[in-house]
């Protein structure tokens, strides 16, 4: 890490403080880079705590944690290209006149469960993901909107009940499937449990959009 390696080298006396000061402040302007940065994303903030960085959106006021592996997660993205999939969760929405219920098939880290659920609070959300690293995402991203009616399943949807590889990138979580569909030497084989919708359904009851 840049930081770590400055200070490093100046604990080491490989250079005087008055360097280690210059270095240091070039590195430092980042942050105030971002600052003009994000004013044209749906990024209003960014949020560095202990071994953390949140981004907030702006539209929705949504908190969500940056892996620093993934260089596809939804926060990056936003801050890549303005928004993220904007149109496709104002689409969603309006399907959801007189809906209660909603599955969110392969949620990933929470976007369109986080978004739904501050749209129409009164809906009960069911997120399905069967990737253990990305599931522990939805968790804390869930946790830290401090959003109560969304219930999260470590499991995805197949046509049976059974466990199979899928196939995973920490650097593009998004991409994972139970087919390998990337060109990433990263990508690696992860078995994961699933069942069906109907059996999920019989157990679970209740009128859904799927």
């Amino acid at each position: 890490m840049m930081l770590e390696n400055i200070k490093r080298d100046f604990l080491s006396g490989k250079f005087a403080k008055a360097d280690y000061i210059q270095k240091m402040h070039g590195v430092h302007q980042n942050i105030f880079e971002y600052a003009s940065f994000i004013k044209d994303t749906d990024i209003s903030s960014i949020m560095i705590t202990d071994d953390n960085v949140i981004m907030c959106t702006r539209d929705r006021g949504i908190r969500l944690y940056v892996d620093p592996l993934d260089e596809r997660i939804v926060p990056i993205e936003i801050l890549n290209f303005g928004n993220y999939e904007k149109q496709e969760i104002e689409i969603v929405a309006k399907l959801l006149t007189d809906v209660f219920t909603v599955m969110d098939i392969g949620a990933n880290i929470g976007w369109y469960s986080l978004n739904l659920a501050m749209i129409k609070p009164e809906l009960c959300i069911y997120s399905f993901e069967p990737i253990p690293r990305t599931y522990h995402q939805l968790q804390r991203n869930i946790a830290l909107n401090n959003i109560h009616t969304i219930i999260t399943h470590n499991f995805g949807f197949s046509d049976r009940d059974d466990t199979i590889p899928f196939y995973y990138s920490p650097q593009g979580s998004g991409s994972a499937s139970a087919r390998n569909i990337s060109e990433k030497k990263s990508v690696e084989e992860i078995k994961c449990k699933v069942t069906t919708i109907d059996d999920f359904i019989r157990k679970h009851g209740g009128g859904w959009i799927l």
